[in-house]
């Protein structure tokens, strides 16, 4: 992550000389790295399952945290926004948001590529917790990764087709 500083916003010259400056900037940049979404490296793949799908690029070992709710990035929509919604942003927010387990007046819409996250009934992901997602066991470099959508949705869910 890089970060930019322009010379406005430094309060004396050679700002980034001083131990201070560097103190604070360390600490941005750790709580940054600390809160990222997906928390290990995957890429996105046709998938046997459905449409698109997220896939580890390394071996990712069983109990990882793989994944972590950024209110940075992630966002909660209400309700009754979403529910106004038509057309093609109704469909999109359909396909990749889900009801927020925390308060049901809200869905989740994730900025990351864990919206491809695919569903299977044995699924190598665990999203028991609203927050956090888990690797339930070791995950292979090259293997998709999945999660259970009945965490998500009491009633079900219905597969919305190929993207």
């Amino acid at each position: 992550m890089a970060w930019l500083i322009f010379r406005s916003q430094l309060r004396w010259p050679r700002a980034t000389q001083c131990a201070a400056f560097r103190s604070r900037a360390a600490k941005i940049i750790q709580s940054s790295q600390g809160s990222a979404m997906l928390l290990v490296d995957v890429y996105l793949d046709k998938s046997p399952i459905q449409g698109i799908g997220v896939f580890a690029k390394n071996h990712i070992p069983r109990g990882t945290l793989v994944w972590k709710l950024d209110p940075n990035y992630d966002r909660r929509i209400p309700v009754e926004v979403y529910e106004r919604e038509t057309g093609s942003v109704k469909a999109y927010l359909d396909r990749y948001s889900y009801p927020d387990r925390r308060d049901p007046n809200y869905i989740v819409f994730e900025a990351d590529d864990a919206r491809y996250m695919n569903h299977a009934d044995d699924p190598n992901c665990d999203v028991a917790t609203p927050e956090e997602t888990y690797a339930l066991r070791d995950i292979a470099p090259g293997e998709e990764m999945t999660c259970d959508y009945n965490h998500f949705f009491e009633a079900g869910f219905d597969f919305l087709g190929d993207r």
